[in-house]
């Protein structure tokens, strides 16, 4: 379960990270339609976790790289990313 990181990243921040964990070269294109999201990928939802932290002694498992890593690899071995691939 992810509950929140000390840090916080901007969107294009966990974009970059996942097309460098992936070894994906391809563009990433702001386009009108992508503009039309009430989201700015300039930012992240950020949650205070120190109540958590203090109160319960919360610690993250892995660091948000390695979170990362293990999320793309759990979905590589998924049925339908064969069957796309």
């Amino acid at each position: 379960m992810s509950i929140g990181h000390k840090k916080t990243y901007k969107e294009i921040e966990i974009i970059n990270q996942l097309r460098e964990l992936t070894q994906w070269n391809g563009k990433i294109l702001i386009t009108r339609e992508t503009k039309k999201v009430p989201f700015n990928f300039d930012q992240h939802l950020v949650m205070d976790t120190n109540k958590i932290r203090q109160r319960l002694g919360y610690t993250e498992e892995y660091s948000f790289e390695e979170g990362l890593k293990r999320t793309i690899e759990f979905q590589r071995n998924q049925k339908y990313y064969e069957q796309a691939n």
